[in-house]
């Protein structure tokens, strides 16, 4: 038996569908903001928190490694609350614990470079200070490069940098900043839990910055900073809002043209490394932006060169990952990819095209890495609806972490009917072709497996009243290719032929696959009628009445 598809919210009465995205994408950290953004902040806020400032009140961590800076009254004060009674509020208790535990994770277990000792401020121990960002600046938290770290004689690789870190003063479920005219809550993750990923976050760009200057690559430092957010406190799941707007608007975040706020949402590839390598692939990728110190690298050619120590590559493992972007939500598969797939966004089609007959068409440039989804819906004379998903992504590693655009082509076609060079897709009526003039475009079709057809062996409503009801449905029977006509002859009671005729099937809202004989039957006397379906395998025999009604 054949099945048939159906597509709910894509069905379109018009050729072609384009998708232009409409999510605006938070930013999460001030790490990677431009000099002009910056100032912009400052001009918003009033306040510069890009720049060291005496506080009330310091605290030392623990471990001996941190020197948080406070208020206890004014603007950023924290909460006086300090249940342990230990002279210390409860807030930066907090603070010290999760930037203790940050170091231990990250350095101790991991084996990143550590960025201590950091003599910026008044001593070598790292500084954190507090701040009200959550009702002005609307960010998480940021990490400050402030004073160059020597480069041994001949490095001619990135510049190192020491480094301090900002974050808010209570992540209050309230705060909120003012976006076109409007209040909006300023943290989609508030309370402890926005300290937790926050201090793991930008506690990694503190230890980035001593493998390398980070605006080489604003997308990878996001990358691994927010992956870290998910390794250590998976449970926390504030990285979906990042991957909502990439998501929904794919064509826009190449993973080859440097944008930190792609990086955000592309933390996924980071659980994909740690998914396929563990922890190792993507430690040892920022040590060899570090060790290749005679020019400096992008961020591709680290994770190619890490991949080449494992015996595989940055291309075959970025093939391998464009699963994991399309096997979310209602199509996940289990833990296959990744872990919290069937939670996470669907990806919008950059395009859908759908015809009744004929061959469909799509081209359009991509991008360095870009990946973009096309979708094909082919309807068979109103019985089905298959879709065929191309996900595609350019392989140009060569122009990858730039900021400009190098270009290549792509041309799709697609049909219910085979024509030249196609490829037939799983056997069924679907063909498709790929055109790649510069060889550079890696795709992957996916024929889309709606809902199974429901066959019925009864003609209704019976009886048919013409003029009430606006069809007479006979059922079809349970063939192997729902997309051609059939043949339908109809009988008086004592088997005289009143009309035949060829039929194209009917596909309901409820899946039902009938034939709609109501055009000859709205012309029947009340009584009883036979008729007769024949495929090419077998005839089928059956009734149903007539009422009219005056």
């Amino acid at each position: 038996m054949k099945y048939i598809f159906s597509i709910l919210a894509f069905v379109f009465p018009v050729l072609v569908y384009a998708h232009n995205g409409s999510s605006v994408e938070p930013v999460k950290c001030g790490t990677c903001l431009s000099h002009q953004e910056i100032r912009n902040m400052v001009q918003i806020c009033n306040f510069d928190f890009a720049k060291r400032h005496i506080m009330q009140k310091t605290y030392t961590s623990p471990s001996g490694k941190f020197l948080i800076h406070y208020d206890i009254s004014g603007e950023h004060a924290v909460a006086a609350k300090d249940a342990n009674a230990n002279g210390v509020p409860d807030y930066i208790d907090s603070v010290a614990y999760y930037a203790d535990y940050s170091y231990q994770k990250e350095v101790i277990e991991l084996g990143y470079y550590s960025p201590m000792p950091e003599p910026g401020g008044i001593n070598d121990l790292y500084d954190i200070y507090i701040y009200e960002l959550g009702k002005s600046a609307k960010l998480y938290g940021l990490t400050q490069a402030d004073r160059a770290i020597q480069l041994p004689a001949g490095d001619n690789g990135y510049d190192k940098f020491h480094s301090f870190i900002a974050i808010d003063n209570d992540y209050s479920p309230s705060d909120s900043v003012l976006v076109d005219n409007r209040l909006v809550k300023a943290y989609t993750t508030d309370g402890i839990d926005a300290l937790k990923i926050t201090l793991i976050h930008e506690f990694h760009h503190a230890i980035q910055y001593v493998y390398g200057n980070i605006t080489f690559g604003t997308l990878y430092a996001e990358l691994t900073s927010t992956y870290m957010e998910n390794r250590f406190f998976p449970e926390i799941k504030d990285y979906y809002q990042y991957v909502k707007y990439l998501f929904e608007s794919l064509y826009k975040y190449p993973f080859g043209k440097d944008d930190y706020k792609a990086g955000y949402a592309y933390s996924i590839f980071g659980q994909y490394l740690y998914k396929n390598f563990g922890d190792d692939l993507l430690r040892r990728s920022w040590e060899l932006i570090d060790e290749i110190n005679n020019r400096k690298i992008s961020y591709v050619e680290a994770l190619d060169s890490a991949f080449r120590e494992q015996g595989t590559d940055f291309l075959t493992e970025w093939k391998n990952f464009q699963p994991y972007m399309y096997f979310t939500g209602s199509r996940a598969l289990g833990d296959l990819y990744l872990e919290d797939a069937k939670y996470l966004p669907e990806v919008k089609f950059y395009q859908i095209q759908a015809f009744d007959n004929g061959r469909s068409y799509s081209s359009g440039v991509l991008s360095q890495l870009e990946q973009r989804c096309v979708r094909f819906v082919l309807k068979y004379s109103n019985a089905s609806n298959d879709t065929l998903d191309v996900f595609m992504t350019n392989l140009d590693t060569k122009h990858a972490g730039t900021i400009s655009d190098y270009k290549s082509n792509y041309n799709l076609q697609c049909s219910a009917q085979e024509f030249d060079n196609a490829i037939n897709e799983q056997g069924k009526d679907v063909y498709w072709s790929k055109e790649d003039p510069d060889n550079i475009t890696h795709f992957i079709p996916y024929l889309g497996k709606g809902d199974k057809s429901v066959f019925v062996d009864f003609a209704f409503p019976n009886p048919y009243i013409p003029g009430k009801h606006q069809g007479m449905y006979i059922p079809v029977p349970e063939i192997n290719n729902l997309y051609n006509k059939i043949n339908v002859v109809v009988f008086s009671a004592n088997m005289q032929e009143i009309f035949a005729g060829t039929y194209d099937f009917v596909f309901m809202d409820n899946n039902q696959v009938v034939i709609d004989i109501s055009d000859e039957a709205k012309d029947l006397q009340s009584g009883v009628y036979l008729y007769k379906i024949s495929t090419p395998e077998n005839d089928y025999l059956g009734k149903f009445a007539v009422k009219v009604v005056e």
